[in-house]
């Protein structure tokens, strides 16, 4: 069709239209995309298996269907549904708790509000505009009936078909099995295997305990809610016919070897949102990473949706890891990266303009402001602007006005003199008390309260402190006077040195470690130029490739610094 609506109702001709873009058809309201080329007039066309039957502008051919492998669009569909996830807060060993979460999928366009009458403690509504910059998690009741959304207003008819359908319960006569995610895992598809040395969260009603437990399995129990009990569960990372045999009893599933993991390598993402949507500046070079365990399966193929396109590109994939793959620079828009062998195995990026106001980006974030030139400043934890602005801070040069972090964020603020090996900790974590909407404290309140214990701690002098996030980084200072502020001049470039200090902020916490092989690479690499930085960055490199272990998550990024520091 040569027109379509776009996000503001209007008329749009496919000659004017921009690629990436969201469009909707005119007749039936379904989403489309621009198809253009060099070779071709530019035109519109349905989102596969999205335009209803009766539309008149619906010409169903198949083609996108003969070129994609049968699970291509497993992954996609995947996230793109409601789905169950379990998230366990296990900081503190006496208050072992978890929580269950319904996700709501993103929608596209209309106006109304999605309804789940079955929240934790009562019924929850979320307006649709809400759910247009990613899908939402809604608190749920642990039940073993099925939860049921509700969708009201204008909308796609598409988009309420996918949504309200029951989503089945918690399993009655058995577990529940779940990923393990400090962020949240979701539930597996019945029948879907389980991985060697992989974390996963079980939820079962009190009467179906499991009769006994593999020497080999580690366990971390949570409290009971009601009758439904959880834990948390590690299979060992070899082969053990005992935990093999008890997950085909108990868990009515087998056990593999694991597939390889996917990583976001470069640039580092700004956040993610509840339905697992990593965000990244739009124009910059992304770079995906291929690593596993020893023994994973390596997959031959993988496949890339850009914004607007249906069908996947197909990238044949080296038989060895880790691996690094480029997409390019993204556009505007949603892209998915998957494996076709194993299809929950992907990425989901959206890219997002610079200055976008429509988006929010919730990272962790320290802010400060200058009260002799009244300039506001702000920046990621592992920046390593920000441990100069931190220090600054200490000394009275600065103000610090408080920190901005994502929901489901511990804070790890830990301190010791210089005379002192043993760190004292303070972890700050929500509360457990409070309404549905906000579980417990507010996130407000929380944020506020992560605030005033950093500002407390930066009063201190004769110290070391650590401001630790997990995953979203950290950072550590000595908290000595200085006489002057210095701010030297370096030769990497800022987003470079900000990746490196995330990458040191890395824990690891036993589990599978890099090979090494990525450190070595950047080693040599290092050798011939390493004199051409200056000291800062020079002593930063030495702590790099100088540190003995690291995760295993960390090679692909390794591997992909090695690269772009030898073109520096």
């Amino acid at each position: 069709m040569r027109y379509a609506k776009d996000r503001n109702g209007r008329l749009i001709d496919a000659s004017n239209a921009v690629p990436g873009r969201r469009y909707w058809c005119p007749n039936c309201g379904a989403p489309c995309h621009l198809r253009s080329g060099d070779r071709r007039v530019p035109y519109f066309a349905h989102n596969s298996g999205q335009a209803a039957e009766d539309c008149d502008l619906y010409h169903p051919g198949g083609y996108w269907l003969g070129e994609m492998p049968p699970n291509s669009s497993d992954y996609r569909s995947l996230y793109r549904s409601p789905s169950l996830y379990v998230l366990c807060s296990d900081i503190w060993p006496r208050e072992r708790e978890w929580r269950l979460f319904l996700l709501i999928p993103e929608v596209e366009a209309g106006t109304g509000s999605v309804k789940v009458p079955t929240g934790y403690r009562g019924s929850v509504t979320l307006p649709l505009s809400s759910l247009m910059r990613g899908g939402k998690r809604v608190q749920v009741r642990p039940q073993y009936t099925s939860y049921q959304i509700n969708v009201q207003g204008q909308v796609d008819h598409v988009y309420v078909a996918r949504v309200e359908r029951s989503i089945a319960g918690l399993n009655r006569y058995g577990c529940s099995v779940f990923r393990y995610s400090p962020a949240g895992g979701r539930r597996l598809q019945d029948g879907q295997s389980l991985y060697w040395g992989r974390e996963y969260v079980l939820v079962w009603p009190a009467d179906y305990e499991p009769e006994w437990w593999p020497h080999l399995l580690g366990r971390r129990p949570m409290r009971p809610d009601g009758i439904w009990h959880c834990c948390i569960i590690r299979l060992p990372d070899e082969r053990d016919q005992q935990t093999k045999a008890w997950v085909s009893q108990f868990l009515r599933r087998e056990v593999k070897e694991p597939p390889v993991i996917m990583t976001l390598t470069s640039p580092v993402p700004a956040s993610w949102l509840d339905d697992e949507v990593l965000v990244v500046p739009a124009g910059s070079e992304v770079v995906v990473g291929l690593f596993g365990e020893p023994g994973a399966n390596i997959p031959s193929v993988l496949e890339i949706a850009y914004p607007g396109q249906e069908a996947g590109q197909r990238v044949d994939l080296p038989r060895r890891l880790p691996v690094l793959v480029s997409l390019g620079r993204l556009m505007p828009g949603r892209t998915e990266v998957w494996l076709p062998e194993y299809p929950d195995v992907g990425l989901s990026l959206v890219a997002v303009p610079p200055g976008t106001a429509s988006v929010e980006l919730p990272s962790v974030i320290l802010r400060f402001d200058n009260p002799s030139t009244g300039d506001f400043l702000e920046g990621p934890v592992f920046s390593s602007q920000v441990s100069d602005w931190l220090n600054e801070a200490a000394n009275g040069h600065l103000r610090f006005n408080g920190v901005s972090l994502p929901e489901r964020t511990a804070a790890f603020l830990r301190y010791r003199t210089h005379g002192d090996m043993v760190w004292k900790e303070v972890i700050l974590s929500r509360s457990t008390e409070g309404e549905d909407e906000a579980f417990g404290e507010p996130h407000d309140q929380f944020k506020q309260r992560v605030s005033d214990a950093i500002r407390a701690l930066l009063s201190r002098t004769g110290c070391i402190l650590q401001i630790d996030f997990g995953n979203f980084g950290s950072v550590t200072l000595d908290l000595m006077p200085k006489q002057k502020r210095t701010v030297a001049a370096t030769s990497l470039r800022p987003e470079l040195r900000d990746q490196i200090h995330w990458l040191l902020s890395l824990p690891h916490n036993g589990g599978p470690s890099a090979s090494g092989d990525g450190v070595r690479l950047l080693r040599r690499r290092l050798e011939q130029i390493l004199a051409r930085f200056d000291a800062p960055d020079r002593d930063m490199l030495l702590t790099l490739v100088r540190r003995p272990v690291w995760p295993a998550a960390a090679e692909p990024h390794l591997r992909w610094l090695a690269q772009i520091i030898s073109r520096s």
